[in-house]
């Protein structure tokens, strides 16, 4: 691949992020079948021809999270959280609607506004909302590895109290950093197990889990397969339907790292929590691939795009990317 065009990646990891959390969302409001056949042809174009590009929580609260990261320049703590809590205070009052929040997230942000606790809230419960949160994060740590681990739990954890939801979003964090810094062909098997030792620490089962599928199978996944290999990796342990999201986003990428369109359609086929797996899938190909090879129809369907590009060239000129070449991680 070359030379890396960092400030590319930065903008191909929100925009893809949205693209994807839009798609899978169009596809969960319509009849999934009806999509399958034009989906197996191979264009996701022609399957979304007439569907509107409408983006959830999934892509409302990750730009609050790069918001928060620009306004003050850091991840701060007390600011992320307020910005949580604005944003779901804006939707009480029917000022934007937190489209499809889960439970978990919406009542985390509201004891922030209403209580003005501006912390940790770290209610009990699952959700993926905290790894597509991680993007950002990743973007503007992603030369420094602790920092980004320390503040994507941080930001998890506002939220949820979950190992499951803050490994996933270590996982989301960890497989943005490597593409950003890759100058070749992405390596399957040491991008995977990259991330089992990322998470290892915080989710040593999904590092386990990772760590299994590590072969054949997991190129060519079979959910219901995986679900039975991990139950008998740890007859006590079951995967949770985060550590599904994320493997479903990242064995779609493995397979078609180069090409946007087919990681998401390879995505759209695995046919359960569409928008998050799409909105995974779309940051980590985003931001391996670039903007520049992110179909230009998506980007003109996805309302708001210009201001997420915006916020992504203001994200890339915090980093020491901006004035030097970083170090391939692979």
């Amino acid at each position: 691949m070359g030379s890396v065009d960092f400030l590319d990646r930065f903008k191909g990891a929100l925009l893809g992020c949205a693209i994807g959390d839009a798609a899978g969302a169009a596809i969960e409001r319509s009849a999934k079948e009806a999509f399958r056949e034009i989906i197996e042809e191979g264009s996701l174009t022609a399957a979304l021809r007439e569907e509107s590009f409408e983006i959830t929580h999934n892509t409302q609260m990750m730009v609050v999270m790069a918001q928060s990261l620009v306004e003050t320049g850091r991840f701060s703590l007390p600011h992320t959280a307020f910005k949580f809590g604005r944003y779901i205070e804006y939707s009480d009052m029917g000022v934007k609607e937190a489209v499809g929040i889960d439970d978990v997230c919406a009542e985390a942000c509201r004891t922030i506004y209403r209580e003005r606790k501006y912390e940790k809230i770290a209610l009990p419960g699952e959700g993926i909302c905290p790894a597509v949160r991680a993007v950002p994060v990743a973007l503007r740590y992603f030369e420094k590895e602790n920092e980004m681990l320390e503040h994507t739990i941080a930001q998890a954890e506002i939220t949820h109290c979950d190992t499951a939801s803050t490994g996933a979003a270590l996982a989301v964090a960890q497989t943005i950093s490597i593409c950003l810094g890759e100058k070749n062909q992405i390596k399957p098997d040491r991008l995977v197990k990259s991330v089992a030792d990322f998470v290892e620490e915080n989710d040593p089962y999904l590092s386990r889990l990772l760590n299994h599928l590590l072969n054949e199978e997991f190129f060519n996944p079979d959910m219901g397969a995986l679900n039975k290999k991990s139950k008998n990796s740890d007859e006590s342990e079951e995967m949770k339907g985060v550590h599904r999201t994320f493997i479903s986003a990242l064995s779609s990428f493995v397979r078609f790292p180069p090409d946007f369109e087919k990681c998401l359609i390879e995505t759209m086929k695995a046919g359960k929590e569409l928008s998050g797996c799409g909105a995974i899938a779309g940051a980590i190909a985003g931001a391996y691939c670039g903007k520049s090879n992110i179909p230009s129809s998506f980007v003109k369907k996805m309302r708001g795009s210009d201001y997420i590009e915006g916020l992504a060239i203001k994200l890339f000129t915090l980093t020491p990317a901006s004035a030097a070449q970083p170090r391939s991680f692979l």
